[in-house]
């Protein structure tokens, strides 16, 4: 009880409330922009979009290496050692090689006579050149975090909302009414507000200063740049199996699908924000523990009462994204809920995991989920459709959650009540099978 006053006496209710705000509308607010682009370009067009943006994560998490999960989980030590321009120095470093050898490739393959499946290199061209404004500005918002300057963070996440959709919007109407042109106006607020970033880091930088810290961000941040890769893979693999073995119509309609269920990780991501760096300081304190484990168990209850809810108003949020009915695929919707459901989860009992400086082991995890969901979608693409998707992914995240746990115990005993957790696998079972049949 005492620790649950201390939380709410502290900075950590009142950042939630402003980054929970600010993530419901960096969220939200592109969801208004998805009925424009869906009277302009149509659902194939829209879903061949998302399927870009989709890749050009996965081209960011691996330029990115999660360096700024090395630069916060060094930032306090550094801080008070009066070492911080070295670190943040090591980060900047680390993204220019990256992005340097990441032109190379694409200038090879650009040149070499090469074709690969269905990718668009013109496409592929706007992403790659937003990348390093995109590695600044992650950094820049890692940091506001981190000093918890909690308005410069809302206005900067903000402007990056209202700039990439107005102009997204703007290359539409007045370039062309295609999916280059929204891609180009997207790259062009990465830009934007890249040149934001580097004002405000141009202070906290050094170029000239040895670079001390190199190989920590390196040996912290890439192994959980893996993992991150190997969930973008868990989380996209139905969109590829779908992009690469079905329409452009059913792209467009598991696109919309992902873009209902995503309501609930608006939700959950915005606590999430407040609560890393404060889970940081959480460690080796007294009854940490309890308060771990007794996180999950509230996390189960709640999870699940927002799951209800966007699914009851799913017919109505698929209309207020400018579709029509046929884009309505409610067991779709189910699937991802309650994938999405595991993946709050794991972000949890991760916990343990990150106290012993081992989250390389999340990648195991990740990367057996990842096999799993483009294996399942795969194997069932040809008879249940989009539905594919949506099994793959609630079966990868459910395997994910499983190896994770178990290795997250291992390094860090936490006494969770593996009953909650039980019942959720068997309610996630007996769901799959029912929309399947």
């Amino acid at each position: 009880m005492s620790r649950i006053k201390k939380i709410i006496k502290s900075s950590l209710l009142k950042e939630s409330i402003l980054y929970g705000l600010t993530g419901v509308i960096s969220k939200f607010a592109p969801l208004l922009v998805i009925p424009i682009y869906i009277n302009v370009i149509g659902i194939e067009g829209f879903g061949v979009l998302d399927l870009y943006i989709t890749i050009g994560m996965a081209v960011f998490i691996i330029c990115e290496a999660q360096a700024v999960s090395g630069v916060m989980r060094s930032y306090y030590e550094c801080k008070k050692s009066n070492t911080l321009k070295d670190l943040i120095s090591s980060a900047i470093k680390i993204y220019l090689v990256t992005y340097v050898c990441l032109l190379i490739l694409f200038l090879i393959t650009f040149l070499l006579p090469l074709q690969i499946s269905e990718i668009r290199f013109d496409y592929l061209l706007p992403i790659l050149l937003a990348i390093f404004p995109r590695q600044l500005f992650a950094l820049n918002t890692i940091i506001l975090r981190m000093e918890h300057q909690a308005k410069q963070y809302v206005a900067l996440s903000l402007l990056s909302v209202l700039l990439t959709a107005m102009l997204g919007i703007i290359f539409i109407y007045f370039y062309e009414p295609n999916v280059l042109s929204v891609l180009y106006g997207i790259a062009l607020a990465q830009f934007a507000l890249g040149v934001i970033s580097t004002l405000y880091l141009k202070k906290l930088v050094s170029l000239s200063t040895p670079s001390n810290y190199l190989k920590e961000i390196v040996y912290y941040g890439v192994p959980i740049a893996i993992s991150s890769l190997a969930g973008w893979l868990l989380a996209s693999s139905g969109r590829l199996v779908i992009a690469d073995k079905s329409s452009d119509f059913d792209l467009g309609v598991y696109s919309l699908s992902l873009k209902v269920a995503m309501v609930f990780m608006v939700l959950l991501q915005a606590f999430r924000t407040a609560w890393d760096p404060y889970c940081m300081r959480l460690f080796g304190e007294n009854n940490s523990h309890l308060m771990f484990a007794k996180s999950l168990n509230v996390y189960w209850v709640f999870g699940s009462l927002i799951i209800l809810l966007i699914y009851l108003l799913s017919p109505f949020l698929i209309l207020l994204l400018g579709a029509n009915e046929a884009a309505l695929n409610r067991n779709l919707i189910l699937l991802i809920l309650f994938g999405y459901l595991w993946q709050g989860a794991i972000n949890i009992i991760a916990v343990g995991n990150a106290w012993s400086r081992k989250t390389y082991v999340n990648s195991f995890g990740t990367i057996a989920g990842g096999g799993v969901s483009l294996c399942l979608s795969y194997m069932f693409v040809s008879e249940l459709g989009v539905i594919a998707g949506g099994v793959g992914y609630l079966f990868g995240m459910i395997a994910s959650f499983a190896i994770i746990y178990y290795l997250a115990q291992k390094n860090q005993y936490i006494p969770y009540n593996n009953y909650i957790s039980i019942l959720f696998f068997l309610i996630s079972m007996g769901i799959s099978f029912f929309v399947i049949n």
